[in-house]
């Protein structure tokens, strides 16, 4: 079976799975007539080579990233992804050239649902043959992990209903390596309704589990002497638990499989969903008593869950440090605007929210930046404009209390002092050296950049 467990030595101090700094990628492509990629580091320094082919007139195979098998094959403008020349517009999952602007792209997971980059801006367009093995149709499986300082998951692991498994790669989540029946181990087993919906907290070895029968919930608590992520087998893990397990009720019955799950440092936890257009926020108390509505909910307008297609699952990304982490959804439809919340993986109760409203036709990203923060990025025009961004900066915030505490942002706020629970300025702006690409009616897309090598985060750290 493959683990991590064999980077592990005794004596070796330095987690083999620790990144640099976040790299992201930016990209614009019309195929046949210029294509252009690059990889940013959390300066703005592009780092990596840029991937091109200008005024390419050939009809069937490309260059540079063209080569990807993905993307390259076909006539001209109609390879086997389709153009990216597309928006998103009223187009669903289906449509992979305007879903690769999707919001829906991206989690704290280091593969795109459909693309993603290398660090040096080599282009991986994921397979449709086989489909029901991507991260498209499974990625709403795969589990929440708060880790320690510059990790991303590197083993993944997935709830199915009953079914907690672990998957060889990002490239094939279908088929475990290893898996155990969860009925085995739960003290509270009488729901089945369970995808994805549970978190991990490598620093307490705490995984928490939630099960659903409409809206009424079945919660097991899992705190283990033996760690998830360096486990020789699933059942040694779970053997070595204790469980705790309690009920509740959230709001709302729709996408009741569909949480993001954030088990914080202190043992309370906070689960986040989306029901009827809204994006909600409960608690989980250290003695599993559930709080329905903690956490101020966000209004969406028309927005989609799992009910309305497999990728529409709510997203998490986690900070670098591993000391906040974000729960989202999209504010409209198939990848528009921004629904999150934001909280401290200390205190899970010590958070902010963030609304931004847009609904237009070009996509957008939510990504980690820097040590401490994340960025929020609209795909608008970048003719004679840099790139329309907010980024959000905790180096500084609280990460326990519920007082007020400060924040930095990218806009005219600056630093700003902001109550528990507040809702961060959502605007974007073009105060970066960012640009686009092409000269003219240039639609950025961003990319999640699959490895951050430490050599070009230390550098700028």
């Amino acid at each position: 079976m493959s683990t991590l467990s064999f980077l592990f030595g005794s004596g070796n101090t330095v987690d083999p799975r620790k990144e640099g700094l976040p790299l992201f990628g930016i990209g614009y492509a019309d195929f046949n007539i210029q294509t252009s990629l690059r990889v940013i580091d959390s300066n703005f320094n592009i780092v990596g080579s840029p991937w091109g082919a200008i005024f390419n007139t050939t009809v069937s195979y490309g260059s540079g990233m063209h080569a990807d098998a993905m993307w390259g094959y076909g006539s001209g403008s109609s390879p086997d992804m389709g153009a990216w020349r597309g928006t998103l517009s009223t187009e669903g999952y289906a449509s992979y050239a305007q879903w690769i602007r999707a919001m829906h792209q991206h989690d704290q997971y280091p593969m795109g649902m459909y693309v993603d980059l290398s660090p040096t801006g080599m282009f991986n367009g994921q397979t449709l043959h086989g489909f029901s093995n991507t991260k498209t149709l499974r990625g709403r499986f795969l589990i929440n992990q708060i880790l320690p300082e510059g990790c991303r998951p590197r083993r993944y692991f997935q709830m199915e209903s009953n079914t907690f498994r672990e998957c060889p790669n990002m490239g094939s989540l279908l088929n475990g390596i290893d898996s155990v029946n969860l009925s085995t181990f739960r003290t509270l087993n009488g729901f089945t309704i369970g995808n994805g919906s549970a978190g991990y907290n490598e620093k307490t070895k705490t995984l928490v589990t939630l099960h659903y029968s409409g809206a009424a919930i079945q919660i097991n608590r899992f705190v283990s002497t033996v760690d998830l992520n360096t486990c020789v087998s699933l059942a040694s893990f779970f053997a070595a638990a204790t469980v705790t397990s309690a009920t509740g009720t959230r709001t709302g019955s729709d996408n009741p499989g569909d949480t993001v799950v954030i088990v914080g440092d202190n043992g309370f936890v906070a689960v986040n969903y989306r029901s009827s257009n809204t994006q909600y926020g409960d608690l989980i108390n250290p003695d599993n008593t559930y709080s329905n509505g903690y956490f101020a909910s966000i209004s969406n307008t028309t927005s989609y869950g799992t009910d309305h297609g497999a990728p529409y699952y709510n997203k998490m990304q986690l900070t670098w440090d591993g000391k906040w982490a974000a729960a989202y959804t999209a504010y409209y439809y198939y990848g528009n605007g921004l629904s999150c919340f934001v909280h401290s993986t200390e205190d899970p109760r010590r958070y902010f929210r963030i609304n931004n409203t847009n609904s237009g036709s070009y996509g957008c990203a939510f990504l980690p930046l820097g040590k401490s923060g994340f960025m929020f990025a609209l795909g608008t025009n970048t003719d004679s404009v840099p790139v329309s961004m907010n980024v959000y900066n905790f180096s500084n915030t609280e990460r326990s209390g519920t007082g007020s505490t400060t924040y930095s942002n990218q806009g005219s706020d600056g630093n700003v002092d902001t109550a528990n629970g507040g809702a961060l300025n959502a605007s974007v702006y073009t105060y970066n050296n960012l640009h686009g690409g092409y000269g003219t009616t240039c639609y950025p897309i961003f990319f999640t950049v699959n490895q951050w090598p430490t050599l070009v985060a230390n550098a700028v750290k």
